[in-house]
């Protein structure tokens, strides 16, 4: 990938959700939430899937209909990961 997204947007005015599978061999866990901590955001969060890989959203759909319904929607992040809000 010739752009580097880590260095060129890390301040975005808008909220930020990353939904990562934690079995995901693609996009690797460890740097997507690396990324996150990075990022700047009026609200932003990070939530796991663990028994997820590559689509959380068809994988783990009860979870992903939560964090919809009650932290996007509603433009929160109550329900992203402990350790990802930092």
């Amino acid at each position: 990938m010739r752009t580097d997204l880590t260095r060129r947007s890390t301040a975005l005015d808008l909220p930020v959700c990353f939904l990562s599978g934690a079995c995901d061999l693609t996009d690797n866990y460890g740097l997507s939430k690396g990324f996150f901590t990075q990022i700047k955001a009026p609200v932003k969060g990070f939530h796991s899937f663990a028994n997820a890989a590559r689509n959380p959203l068809f994988e783990e759909p009860g979870q992903s209909r939560t964090i919809l319904t009650q932290d996007v929607l509603a433009q929160e992040a109550r329900l992203s990961d402990q350790m990802a809000r930092h």
